[in-house]
């Protein structure tokens, strides 16, 4: 509905959710590059040091910060008493094809 939108968009940092990157790393220890896309920024795209090819692998080390959201925008976050309700709050791979 357009409240939740615009009760969302109005809210100050301290009742939404984030994600702050601290350290992104391959598994020979060393930095990748990443950055959030624009159209969506709840995502990352990672630059790999080499093309993954079909059917290989890649074993990557995240260290990050998930800031919960004031559930007052959906049922899910933490409410007025402390507790917290979550659904879908951990990081996950989204499918990549075709560079989209």
């Amino acid at each position: 509905s357009d409240e939740f939108y615009r009760g969302f968009h109005l809210a100050g940092a301290e009742e939404r959710g984030s994600t702050t990157i601290v350290n992104l790393t391959d598994s020979d220890d060393l930095p990748l590059d990443w950055e959030r896309t624009e159209k969506n920024p709840d995502y990352i795209v990672i630059k790999l040091k080499q093309k993954l090819l079909p059917n290989q692998k890649i074993e990557l080390h995240l260290t990050y910060v998930a800031k919960i959201p004031s559930n007052k925008f959906t049922e899910y976050g933490f409410d007025q008493n402390g507790g917290m309700n979550l659904k879908n709050w951990y990081l996950s791979p989204a499918r990549f094809e075709n560079h989209n």
